[in-house]
Protein backbone atom coordinates (compact mmCIF):
# COMPACT_ATOMS: atom_id res chain seq x y z
CA UNK A 1 0.00 0.00 0.00
CA UNK A 2 1.39 3.35 -0.69
CA UNK A 3 -0.02 6.88 0.69
CA UNK A 4 1.20 10.11 -1.08
CA UNK A 5 0.40 13.09 1.95
CA UNK A 6 1.17 16.55 0.38
CA UNK A 7 2.37 18.85 2.93
CA UNK A 8 2.96 22.41 2.79
CA UNK A 9 2.65 24.37 -0.19
CA UNK A 10 5.53 26.99 -0.41
CA UNK A 11 5.53 28.41 -3.87
CA UNK A 12 2.98 30.11 -6.05
CA UNK A 13 0.52 29.09 -8.02
CA UNK A 14 1.33 28.11 -11.76
CA UNK A 15 -0.96 30.84 -13.40
CA UNK A 16 -2.42 33.93 -11.95
CA UNK A 17 -5.74 35.45 -11.78
CA UNK A 18 -4.68 38.39 -13.91
CA UNK A 19 -3.81 35.48 -16.57
CA UNK A 20 -7.03 33.34 -15.82
CA UNK A 21 -8.82 36.53 -16.21
CA UNK A 22 -7.50 37.46 -20.10
CA UNK A 23 -8.02 33.64 -21.09
CA UNK A 24 -11.37 33.71 -19.57
CA UNK A 25 -12.18 37.27 -20.95
CA UNK A 26 -13.40 38.36 -17.46
CA UNK A 27 -13.04 41.89 -17.50
CA UNK A 28 -14.21 42.90 -13.98
CA UNK A 29 -13.54 41.86 -9.97
CA UNK A 30 -16.33 40.41 -9.40
CA UNK A 31 -15.51 36.87 -10.16
CA UNK A 32 -12.14 36.81 -8.02
CA UNK A 33 -13.06 34.95 -5.22
CA UNK A 34 -14.23 31.97 -7.51
CA UNK A 35 -11.16 32.21 -9.59
CA UNK A 36 -9.23 31.85 -6.23
CA UNK A 37 -10.94 28.55 -6.14
CA UNK A 38 -10.49 27.37 -9.81
CA UNK A 39 -6.76 28.32 -10.18
CA UNK A 40 -5.35 26.23 -6.77
CA UNK A 41 -8.54 22.71 -8.12
CA UNK A 42 -7.49 23.17 -11.65
CA UNK A 43 -3.92 22.67 -10.84
CA UNK A 44 -4.71 19.88 -8.75
CA UNK A 45 -6.26 18.06 -11.00
CA UNK A 46 -3.47 18.77 -13.77
CA UNK A 47 -0.93 17.19 -10.55
CA UNK A 48 -2.81 14.04 -10.73
CA UNK A 49 -2.92 13.51 -14.30
CA UNK A 50 0.85 14.48 -14.63
CA UNK A 51 2.04 13.32 -11.25
CA UNK A 52 4.22 16.85 -11.54
CA UNK A 53 4.11 18.80 -8.66
CA UNK A 54 3.23 21.70 -10.39
CA UNK A 55 3.86 24.41 -6.96
CA UNK A 56 6.64 23.89 -4.67
CA UNK A 57 5.92 22.23 -1.29
CA UNK A 58 6.37 18.85 0.24
CA UNK A 59 5.80 15.05 -0.10
CA UNK A 60 5.43 12.42 1.87
CA UNK A 61 5.37 9.38 0.54
CA UNK A 62 5.11 6.15 2.71
CA UNK A 63 5.37 2.44 0.99
CA UNK A 64 4.60 -0.37 3.25
CA UNK A 65 5.50 -3.87 2.68
CA UNK A 66 6.10 -5.13 -0.55
CA UNK A 67 4.77 -2.46 -2.75
CA UNK A 68 7.86 -0.79 -2.67
CA UNK A 69 8.37 0.47 -6.72
CA UNK A 70 11.72 -0.34 -7.01
CA UNK A 71 14.06 -0.57 -9.44
CA UNK A 72 17.36 -1.88 -8.73
CA UNK A 73 17.42 -0.85 -4.81
CA UNK A 74 15.82 2.81 -5.60
CA UNK A 75 12.70 3.71 -4.56
CA UNK A 76 10.94 5.82 -6.85
CA UNK A 77 9.23 8.89 -5.60
CA UNK A 78 5.30 10.01 -7.07
CA UNK A 79 5.73 13.79 -7.61
CA UNK A 80 8.58 15.01 -9.86
CA UNK A 81 10.81 17.88 -10.30
CA UNK A 82 11.99 16.62 -6.71
CA UNK A 83 14.49 19.42 -5.13
CA UNK A 84 15.69 18.31 -1.93
CA UNK A 85 15.66 14.98 -0.33
CA UNK A 86 14.08 16.06 3.56
CA UNK A 87 14.17 12.91 5.97
CA UNK A 88 13.90 9.46 5.45
CA UNK A 89 12.58 6.64 7.61
CA UNK A 90 11.04 3.28 8.29
CA UNK A 91 8.75 1.53 10.92
CA UNK A 92 10.54 -2.11 12.02
CA UNK A 93 8.50 -5.50 11.26
CA UNK A 94 9.84 -6.41 14.46
CA UNK A 95 9.20 -3.91 16.91
CA UNK A 96 7.25 -1.03 15.74
CA UNK A 97 9.22 1.52 16.12
CA UNK A 98 10.30 4.59 13.81
CA UNK A 99 13.58 4.64 12.79
CA UNK A 100 15.34 7.40 11.31
CA UNK A 101 17.80 6.93 8.45
CA UNK A 102 21.08 9.24 7.45
CA UNK A 103 20.04 11.28 4.57
CA UNK A 104 24.20 10.79 4.18
CA UNK A 105 23.17 6.72 3.20
CA UNK A 106 21.07 7.48 0.66
CA UNK A 107 20.93 9.72 -2.50
CA UNK A 108 18.45 11.34 -4.88
CA UNK A 109 18.90 10.45 -8.27
CA UNK A 110 16.71 12.75 -10.67
CA UNK A 111 16.62 11.43 -14.48
CA UNK A 112 14.59 13.08 -17.34
CA UNK A 113 11.38 12.95 -15.30
CA UNK A 114 11.72 10.36 -12.62
CA UNK A 115 12.86 10.81 -9.72
CA UNK A 116 14.56 7.92 -7.45
CA UNK A 117 16.08 7.38 -3.77
CA UNK A 118 18.85 4.57 -3.80
CA UNK A 119 21.63 3.93 -0.82
CA UNK A 120 24.69 4.86 -1.55
CA UNK A 121 27.20 2.28 -2.38
CA UNK A 122 28.02 0.17 0.93
CA UNK A 123 24.51 1.28 2.42
CA UNK A 124 21.26 -0.79 1.60
CA UNK A 125 17.67 -0.57 2.84
CA UNK A 126 16.88 -1.92 6.06
CA UNK A 127 15.54 -5.38 6.05
CA UNK A 128 12.69 -5.70 8.68
CA UNK A 129 11.17 -2.28 7.32
CA UNK A 130 7.23 -3.01 7.46
CA UNK A 131 6.90 1.07 5.80
CA UNK A 132 9.51 3.26 4.87
CA UNK A 133 8.60 6.93 4.43
CA UNK A 134 10.44 9.65 2.00
CA UNK A 135 9.55 13.15 2.40
CA UNK A 136 10.98 15.24 0.19
CA UNK A 137 10.49 18.90 -1.86
CA UNK A 138 9.05 19.18 -5.36
CA UNK A 139 7.24 20.89 -6.93
CA UNK A 140 8.34 24.27 -10.41
CA UNK A 141 9.16 28.08 -9.41
CA UNK A 142 6.39 29.74 -10.78
CA UNK A 143 8.91 31.19 -13.91
CA UNK A 144 10.12 27.37 -14.27
CA UNK A 145 6.74 25.84 -15.35
CA UNK A 146 6.46 24.98 -18.98
CA UNK A 147 4.39 26.76 -20.75
CA UNK A 148 2.05 24.27 -22.26
CA UNK A 149 1.10 23.29 -18.69
CA UNK A 150 0.75 26.89 -17.79
CA UNK A 151 -1.31 27.07 -21.21
CA UNK A 152 -3.93 23.45 -20.23
CA UNK A 153 -4.48 25.04 -16.78
CA UNK A 154 -5.39 28.35 -18.63
CA UNK A 155 -7.59 26.24 -20.77
CA UNK A 156 -8.94 24.48 -17.67
CA UNK A 157 -10.18 27.14 -16.02
CA UNK A 158 -11.72 29.03 -18.24
CA UNK A 159 -13.07 26.30 -19.35
CA UNK A 160 -14.22 25.56 -15.34
CA UNK A 161 -15.69 28.67 -15.30
CA UNK A 162 -17.72 28.67 -18.31
CA UNK A 163 -19.28 25.48 -16.80
CA UNK A 164 -19.48 25.98 -12.96
CA UNK A 165 -23.07 25.10 -12.37
CA UNK A 166 -21.82 21.67 -13.42
CA UNK A 167 -20.38 20.48 -11.50
CA UNK A 168 -20.28 16.93 -12.90
CA UNK A 169 -18.11 18.01 -16.27
CA UNK A 170 -15.43 19.59 -13.69
CA UNK A 171 -12.53 17.03 -15.31
CA UNK A 172 -9.36 18.51 -17.66
CA UNK A 173 -10.96 19.00 -21.39
CA UNK A 174 -9.64 16.83 -23.92
CA UNK A 175 -7.05 20.19 -25.40
CA UNK A 176 -5.58 20.27 -21.48
CA UNK A 177 -5.12 16.68 -21.42
CA UNK A 178 -3.30 16.66 -24.83
CA UNK A 179 -1.17 19.24 -23.78
CA UNK A 180 -0.39 17.80 -20.34
CA UNK A 181 0.06 14.32 -21.99
CA UNK A 182 3.72 14.79 -22.78
CA UNK A 183 4.44 15.50 -19.01
CA UNK A 184 2.87 12.37 -17.58
CA UNK A 185 5.07 10.79 -15.34
CA UNK A 186 4.35 6.96 -16.25
CA UNK A 187 6.42 5.06 -13.74
CA UNK A 188 3.23 4.90 -11.93
CA UNK A 189 0.69 4.02 -13.68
Amino acid sequence: MRDVIRGAITGSEPITTAEAKLQARIETTADDALLAVLIPAVRSAAEQFTRRALVAGSITYAVRGNDKPVCRDALALPYVPVTTLASLAYISASTGATIALSASDFVLRNYEGFAFVAPVVGAMWPTDAEEVRVTYTCGYAQADVPVDIKLALLLSVAEWYGQREDIEQQTLGKASRALLSPWRVKWFE
